[in-house]
């Protein structure tokens, strides 16, 4: 099913849509959400209570970066539904995380040009993680960056990365294991106390478990004291979630963010 303006309608298909009895014209908050190959818009009362929730992909078109923000413009300006206040989340690949007491704006630029070759190409995206007292560096290709102030000019952006971090700190298992089609990314923490985080590409369900396996070996003596979380862009029995299986026998599979049914067609976390 495909759905916008004349100008998105061929880049998008819309994969679930749902409004509330009682939503309006107007909403105190919007959450425009984007991962590799899909977006999500969401709209707010100001008790986050959802209004209006629809969630997209860019099923098997080749778009840029600023030709997908173009796209999730068209689409929200067809819902029509205006905010009081406007947040943008992307999940970036490259992240890094310091105590605060060490960042500044020249640590931050130095730790661009560590997490991407070509960091004349990223913009530094930074944002306090209060549940750790850390810095949540992320490097935003520039293309979506400029975008994103181009058409969302008043959204404060925020990084998937500081949403893992929270969702780790309010689990009681220490492990928080986030698919993004073809990027895994796994956040833990050792008595309460965040240990590290860290984002690796994968083509093959093989080498995602490796990674999995390799970064929860440096975290833990015994790997067996690890308790992942599953959550992201996959579904319950797929082949990443049989294969982590093997491993991790208490396994657990994320809750679902919204109070929708069927809102996702994978397990999320909550970004608002």
């Amino acid at each position: 099913m495909e759905t916008g303006n004349s100008m998105s309608s061929h880049r998008v298909n819309l994969l679930y849509s749902y409004t509330s009895s009682i939503a309006q014209s107007s909403c105190f908050k919007k959450i425009v959400r984007l991962v590799s190959d899909n977006f999500c818009l969401v709209y707010l009362d100001a008790e986050n209570t959802i209004l209006q929730l629809h969630h997209y992909d860019f099923g098997s078109n080749v778009l840029s970066m600023a030709e997908k923000i173009q796209a999730i413009r068209d689409i929200d300006e067809t819902i029509n539904c205006k905010a009081e206040k406007e947040i943008f989340v992307y999940h970036a690949f490259a992240n890094i995380q310091l105590p605060s007491h060490l960042y500044s704006a020249a640590v931050a630029e130095e730790s661009l040009h560590l997490m991407v070759p070509q960091a004349e190409n990223y913009a530094i995206v930074n944002q306090k993680n209060e549940e750790y007292d850390i810095e949540n560096i992320s490097a935003w290709p520039k293309e979506l960056f400029q975008a994103v102030r181009q058409y969302f000019p008043d959204a404060s952006l925020q990084n998937t990365t500081n949403a893992l971090l929270r969702k780790l700190h309010q689990q009681q298992e220490n492990v928080l294991i986030f698919i993004d089609n073809e990027c895994v990314t796994i956040s833990a923490k050792n008595h309460r106390q965040f240990s590290g985080m860290n984002s690796f590409a994968f083509k093959h369900v093989e080498d995602c478990c490796y990674y999995v396996m390799a970064f929860l070996r440096k975290m833990y003596e015994n790997v067996d004291l690890a308790q992942p979380v599953l959550c992201g862009n996959f579904v319950p029995n797929s082949p990443i979630y049989d294969l982590l299986y093997r491993y991790f026998t208490n396994i657990k599979i994320g809750e679902l963010a919204q109070p929708v049914e069927n809102s996702y067609r994978y397990y999320e976390i909550t970004f608002y």
